[in-house]
C-alpha cells in the first residue's frame, strides 16, 4: 500500500468519526510528511499532541508528536 492510500483511508476515518483516536491523527500526519507535504501535516501533529491523554496509545502519541512538531519547528509549545 502507498502513502497516499493509507493517507486517503485515514482521512475517510477522520470523515467517518472526526476527532475520535489520536493515533489516526499521528498516522494522517505522518503520512503527509512522508508524501512531502509538511505544511499539511503540521494541523494533525498538533491536534495529535493537544488530543487528551487517556490511554497508552494517547500518551505514546502525544510524545511522537511532539518531536515530530520539534523537528520541523513549526510550533510553540507555550501555546494552549
Amino acid at each position: 500500500m502507498s502513502c497516499l492510500q493509507a493517507l486517503n483511508y485515514f482521512l475517510a476515518a477522520e470523515r467517518v468519526q472526526p476527532m475520535f483516536y489520536s493515533v489516526n491523527h499521528l498516522y494522517i500526519a505522518k503520512c503527509y510528511i512522508a508524501l512531502n507535504d509538511v505544511d499539511k501535516a503540521i494541523p494533525y501533529l498538533i491536534s495529535a499532541f493537544k488530543f487528551p491523554v487517556i490511554s497508552v496509545d494517547d500518551n505514546n502519541v502525544h510524545k511522537e508528536s511532539e518531536q515530530l512538531l520539534r523537528k520541523y519547528k513549526k510550533f510553540t509549545f507555550d501555546q494552549d
